[in-house]
């Protein structure tokens, strides 16, 4: 039998040798006889132990598109304050709404556009204009908010696809999440969205 590539290959002693007639490698116990011989250079020189590389955490997101489902569950989190108290059915209506709104305020608004704000209205017990005002103040910061967070997830979404790393993504998340937040700061949502 020879042995060749006689190596440590873990602290404690042991080795791993090459048998060249079988190409199989075999593992040299400390105190074994070959193992006496290989550390006596009878054998070759006896490359020394090398701890392996500490093991690498594979990326949070395998590839773009889990990132950016990461991306759109944290936003739907993040504005849900926003929304939170209308149900989707009331929410469905809003755009409506605030046509309707603006059109009685501009004094253009159509029998039936008047007859949604009157349904409201009598059980408030505000005036057409008093309850179009209400809608229109409600609604700016919304759209405001879905504009922008729109804007920022389709800016994010092509960031992650142009990234290479998987390992990358995690920082461009961060950093859109800050984002998020500095923006939601600067529309006078900050305070609902529980920025301080």
């Amino acid at each position: 039998m020879t042995l060749k590539n006689i190596r440590a290959i873990n602290d404690q002693g042991g080795l791993m040798a090459e048998n060249t007639l079988t190409g199989l490698e075999i593992y040299l116990r400390p105190g074994d006889l070959l193992h006496s011989i290989a550390l006596s250079g009878a054998l070759g020189p006896v490359a020394p132990y090398v701890p392996p590389p500490d093991p690498v955490e594979p990326p949070t997101f395998a590839d773009p598109d889990a990132a950016i489902a990461a991306l759109s569950a944290w936003v739907s989190e993040f504005v849900s304050p926003l929304i939170r108290h209308a149900p989707q059915e009331e929410r469905d209506s809003w755009p409506v709404k605030e046509l309707a709104a603006h059109a009685q305020l501009a004094g253009n608004a159509t029998p039936e556009q008047i007859e949604l704000l009157q349904f409201e209205a009598q059980i408030t017990g505000e005036t057409l204009d008093e309850l179009a005002a209400l809608i229109i103040a409600a609604a700016q910061p919304f759209r405001r908010v879905s504009a922008s967070i729109a804007g920022l997830r389709r800016k994010v979404s092509a960031l992650l696809r142009a990234e290479p790393d998987p390992y990358k993504f995690d920082a461009i998340l961060e950093a859109a999440k800050a984002e998020a937040q500095q923006m939601a700061v600067d529309l006078g949502v900050g305070e609902i969205l529980g920025i301080s």
